[in-house]
């Protein structure tokens, strides 16, 4: 089951973009997210990607790590997958 939003306000004033928030129930195939994957690398739109696998994590340009709710740690271009993996565990808190 997959959940799909659109947001009512525009992202600033002064622009007509919506924003458009995908989310998965479920677990989406491989394929499929290989395919969604895809269009995120071709977007020059900004993308919200929330994951705990850090595969996925590649395609994006800055990663924020949530521990125990709060902001712990932020990644911005090049990053060490066992850096995000300590941040996401909470080393270091």
């Amino acid at each position: 089951m997959t959940l799909e939003v659109e947001v009512s306000a525009p992202v600033s004033p002064g622009t007509n973009t919506r924003p458009k928030i995908v989310g998965d129930k479920v677990g989406v195939f491989y394929g499929a997210k290989q395919a969604l994957f895809d269009v995120i690398r071709r977007t020059d739109a900004a993308v919200l990607l929330v994951s705990d696998e850090t595969d996925e994590l590649a395609v994006c340009d800055r990663v924020l790590v949530m521990f125990a709710g709060r902001i712990v740690r932020e990644f911005d271009g090049a990053w060490l997958e066992h850096e995000v993996v300590a941040a996401m565990e909470g080393v270091g808190q």
